[in-house]
């Protein structure tokens, strides 16, 4: 399970590429659980964690828990291409 990891992700990523866009990190009292990294749920751990909410990610097949990071990342990277 990538608990609390995918917040502390967003947030790097976020400050690698775009440096002056993150002046402090975002708080939430909200902690999102999401069940399944696949197609839809490494997309729905992705939007709340780049809200600033704490999200835990869990996958029954641990080789899809294990590559949800980078397919997240691909989502940072598709999203700031325009910018």
């Amino acid at each position: 399970m990538l608990t609390g990891q995918l917040e502390v992700f967003a947030l790097d990523w976020e400050r690698r590429h775009n440096p002056y866009k993150v002046e402090k990190e975002k708080e939430s009292k909200h902690k999102i659980a999401v069940i399944g990294a696949g197609l839809m749920g490494h997309g729905i751990a992705f939007i709340f964690a780049s809200n600033g909410h704490k999200v835990s990610l869990s996958d029954a097949h641990p080789p899809t828990l294990e590559s949800a990071p980078k397919r997240i990342e691909g989502l940072f990277e598709l999203l700031n291409a325009d910018k």
